[in-house]
């Protein structure tokens, strides 16, 4: 499932930042650096150790079920996991779709063979680069809290997080928001921003992942138009669907549509209808 686009453009590898998930993804593997960011972007103690599960990780948990290919999936010496997530856009659906994110996660786990007891605390985090949510906050924190009982959480080790590079608002460290600035297109001197810079110009300079992107952009822009194709067809078997519960001529479907007569009459007697 690609995460942003209603209209994908191909930027140029030259002009990519920090904000472009690919290299977000790729500068992420410095250990150091996904630490650091972590720890600031959370505001949680110091992590000494983490552990790759698998960067740009793809989870499929059914067959028939929506893939997920993650940015950065990492998890902690105490088994925290973490997965964060370049977004750009505000695609309307974020907060859907760090539920469904965070689902996939824990099948992950429970497929890895751990019980329901043993399901690790994760964070979902969203590095957002529109505020969502318009209340100008640097960073939104969401737990599972009892509604009659504010002060009652659920404790089920779930934290879905937005960071906001528009934020004007919250307590966070300089790091933090030298970090989002730089998301943002904002360099300063900043010790962690210019680490970060340099490790940008480190990952543009090699040449095995600028193929990489290249690959990745063409994949993703095929299955776009895969899922669009697939969106039109749904509709003209809808529009065909409704034609002839109101007695349309299948001829006069045929032509309000793409399908074929010998389609629509698969539909009207109630069997698959597949598009060659």
């Amino acid at each position: 499932m690609k995460k942003d686009t209603k209209k994908m453009t191909k930027e140029k590898w030259e002009d990519l930042t920090l904000g472009n998930s690919f290299i977000f993804s790729k500068v992420m593997l410095n250990e150091e650096l996904c630490k650091k960011t972590i720890q600031e972007m959370l505001d949680i103690p110091p992590i000494d150790y983490i552990e790759y599960i698998d960067v740009e990780k793809t989870i499929d948990i059914r067959i028939d079920s929506k893939s997920v290919r993650l940015d950065v999936y990492v998890k902690d010496g105490k088994g925290t996991f973490f997965n964060l997530e370049m977004q750009v856009k505000d695609t309307k659906e974020l907060a859907q779709r760090s539920r469904y994110y965070q689902s996939v996660i824990d099948l992950d786990m429970i497929d890895k063979g751990q019980n329901y007891d043993e399901i690790a605390d994760s964070y979902v985090v969203f590095i957002c680069m529109t505020d969502i949510f318009q209340r100008s906050l640097y960073r939104y924190t969401f737990e599972n809290t009892c509604q009659e009982l504010t002060d009652l959480k659920l404790n089920d080790g779930v934290k879905k997080v937005f960071l906001n590079t528009k934020g004007t608002i919250g307590e966070i460290s300089e790091d933090a928001k030298g970090f989002l600035d730089y998301v943002e297109g904002r360099v300063s001197d900043n010790i962690f921003v210019q680490q970060l810079e340099a490790e940008v110009a480190f990952v543009k300079s090699n040449k095995k992942w600028r193929k990489e992107y290249v690959k990745q952009y063409v994949h993703d822009r095929l299955n776009f138009k895969e899922g669009k194709m697939e969106g039109k067809i749904e509709r003209e078997i809808e529009i065909a669907k409704n034609g002839l519960e109101n007695n349309v001529p299948i001829e006069t479907i045929s032509v309000m549509t793409s399908l074929s007569i010998e389609e629509i009459e698969k539909l009207k007697k109630g069997m698959p209808c597949f598009l060659d």
